[in-house]
């Protein structure tokens, strides 16, 4: 019946949810996952501040970068990516929240920057 069939779907779904617990929670995996996300946070704000006009409002500490960045900067990334206005920094500029996940690639920090750099260069030449 469609009750049975309910109840053994269920139970497949438990057992499939209990055995990526236990591979997250049963080993180093939580740890590792965190591990790469910080390490790429820092990665991330370590080149940002190399940027001109590009400087970090705090320490990356943990999986989250939080630059300070010209409105021109902002208004290009956002055109590619997801990016949340956390606060204004005492120079006005936007204080953007970027996040770093387990799954984050150098070619994906790599990628960011470089639209940061792009944006950043394009109006100091267009300034010149």
């Amino acid at each position: 019946t469609r009750k049975e069939s309910s109840a053994a779907s269920d139970v497949y779904k438990d057992r499939f949810i209990a055995a990526q617990l236990l591979e997250l929670f049963g080993t180093d995996l939580w740890h590792r996952n965190a591990q790469h996300a910080n390490t790429q946070a820092r990665r991330l704000g370590d080149r940002l501040a190399e940027l001109d006009g590009v400087r970090l409002s705090r320490p990356a500490q943990v999986n989250a970068v939080f630059p300070e960045v010209p409105q021109h900067v902002l208004e290009a990334l956002r055109r590619r990516y997801i990016c949340h206005v956390w606060d204004t920094a005492p120079s006005g500029d936007p204080v953007i929240r970027l996040m770093c996940s387990f799954h984050t690639t150098d070619e994906q920090i790599d990628e960011l920057v470089l639209e940061a750099h792009t944006a950043s260069t394009a109006r100091l030449a267009h300034h010149r």
